[in-house]
């Protein structure tokens, strides 16, 4: 899975948070990844999503096909 940075900065913005703010639910260097388009795991996106109080579909890339 990819994480849609465009999203996710958006959400961040939304919510009034920093990066900094989700390092309690996240590792930095997983954010990082997730941040620079590499694949992370459903369970990375899981708590990206928790930590923005979305939806995980909301902050994936659509796979394409």
């Amino acid at each position: 899975m990819k994480l849609d940075v465009l999203k996710f900065e958006l959400f961040l913005a939304k919510r009034g948070k920093t990066q900094k703010e989700l390092e309690k639910n996240i590792s930095m260097s997983s954010l990082r990844k997730a941040k620079r388009g590499n694949d992370v795991t459903p369970k990375t996106i899981g708590k990206i999503a928790a930590a923005l109080g979305v939806e995980p579909e909301e902050i994936i890339k659509p796979a394409v096909s």
